[in-house]
């Protein structure tokens, strides 16, 4: 693994990222609404809030910071190599001594680096928003030690889930489209567990999130070394059938 060429790559999907607006406006829109939506709907609050309110509104607040590392990389991972592709770039770099494993690496850090970022800072700014305007009683039940930890990790672990399946699909797939859309769907059911979690239904303790940790960095690797073993670049680069009318 060199990582020299890894990081060239990464530095080239950031400038990528800068340069084509679709990716752009992704990266600024799906944050805001994330952070204006929780925001909103807490300040709006009365005070005293009944306590079956309260827990809704704190549930409802936790889940949608955790959509931000799913949906996000699911945009960016399913554009990242057939987005590439489209533009004609994908033949230059695989041209490059760069090697699959490499590939992959970069691809997944470049998709890791803007999501886990978004998802930390605007997290941790929207909780001291909360701390600062919202009632007391609302702001105590949200911003815990326990709850901060419990969002940041699993804003690391289901962003590395996301990405690793958008990138899978985007090797797959026809299409940008399709590819993002297949993403999404493989996340469906990893929502549903953080759904659980969030509701109490299971209790992330620290033993417990540590094995959840080491399981999902576990798929993440081998995933990626199944994925670059198995990567057919002559397909993705092989002339595609005109459509019909």
């Amino acid at each position: 693994m060199s990582w020299s060429h890894v990081r060239a790559l990464v530095a080239k999907e950031l400038i990528d990222y800068r340069r084509n607006r679709y990716v752009l406006y992704s990266l600024i829109a799906l944050p805001l609404i994330t952070f204006v939506l929780p925001v909103v709907a807490l300040a709006s609050l009365s005070t005293p809030a009944p306590p079956p309110m309260l827990h809704t509104a704190v549930v409802t607040v936790d889940i949608d910071f955790l959509l931000l590392p799913l949906v996000l990389p699911s945009v960016l991972a399913g554009y990242a190599i057939l987005g590439e592709r489209d533009q004609g770039t994908l033949e230059p770099v695989l041209t490059t001594p760069i090697t699959a494993g490499e590939f992959f690496v970069a691809k997944l850090l470049a998709v890791l680096a803007p999501t886990v970022t978004a998802a930390w800072g605007l997290y941790v700014l929207a909780m001291v928003i909360i701390a600062g305007t919202v009632p007391s009683a609302v702001s105590a039940e949200l911003v815990t030690a326990s709850s901060i930890a419990r969002q940041l990790g699993l804003d690391a672990l289901l962003a590395g889930w996301a990405v690793l399946v958008g990138l899978v699909a985007s090797t797959r797939a026809s299409d940008v489209r399709a590819a993002q859309q297949l993403a999404s769907l493989a996340s469906l059911p990893v929502l549903v567990v953080v759904v659980v979690v969030v509701e109490g239904g299971i209790h992330l303790v620290p033993g417990v999130g540590f094995a959840l940790a080491g399981l999902v960095a576990l798929v993440d690797i081998v995933g990626l070394v199944l994925l670059a073993r198995r990567f057919d670049a002559e397909r993705l680069l092989a002339p595609r059938p005109p459509k019909r009318a």
